[in-house]
């Protein structure tokens, strides 16, 4: 099995964490840009290349992880809660949808905010990218009414892949200069997620590293 990724990719930092929770081996493909044609036509990253198969978009990945890969007994034996054995509760499928679609959409206005700052461009001087900052304000006060504690989460007794996603690119925010600030007193719901996953061994396994534009 073999994962391409970048250092610095939340979505891929998510797929890391799923694969040390569920004790599963890989061969880390670090690169420095996206993927090339030959391997996703979306050129982007992650990618997991398994058993034939070559999957993008995180989680499609964390899909085929939790339902086709064989994994250890002792996969769930570094902390608790446990991961979710899968993305979507059977009594609540499309409200597990929804929030794994607006965790997508939250995802895709982050990074599109950092790449124009790394271009130079800041949100607040662009009219498409101050949509993108409003939105991200948004969906998390929208994400903050679905979970709820303790314990926090999506799920009742353990810990989804949305609420995993969602801390893992709130943590990008933390480390990149992107001047968005999404620690707000009536988030208290997030705030207590976040601090909750981030102290997970698999978490500080797998860090996000500083970047300067």
């Amino acid at each position: 099995m073999k994962l391409v990724f970048t250092a610095g990719s939340p979505g891929a930092r998510a797929v890391r964490v799923v694969l040390d929770e569920l004790d599963i081996e890989y061969e880390p493909v670090i690169t420095g840009e996206g993927a090339s044609s030959d391997i996703s036509p979306a050129l982007q990253v992650p990618c997991l290349v398994c058993n034939g198969l070559t999957l993008w978009e995180t989680p499609v990945i964390i899909d085929y992880l939790l339902s086709s890969v064989e994994t250890s007994d002792n996969r769930i034996a570094k902390d608790k809660p446990q991961l979710a054995g899968s993305l979507y509760r059977p009594s609540n499928e499309w409200d597990d949808k929804l929030a794994l679609a607006s965790v997508q959409t939250f995802g895709t206005s982050v990074a599109t905010i950092s790449q124009m700052r790394w271009a130079g461009v800041k949100h607040q001087d662009n009219t498409f990218l101050s949509r993108c900052a409003k939105r991200i304000n948004h969906l998390l006060d929208w994400y903050e009414n679905q979970i709820d504690g303790p314990p926090v989460g999506l799920f009742e007794d353990s810990i989804a892949i949305q609420d995993l996603i969602l801390v893992c690119y709130l943590d990008f925010i933390d480390h990149r200069p992107l001047e968005l600030q999404w620690r707000k007193p009536q988030r208290t719901n997030i705030s207590t997620l976040f601090r909750e996953l981030t102290a997970r061994q698999t978490l500080i396994h797998n860090p996000i590293e500083w970047w300067e534009p």
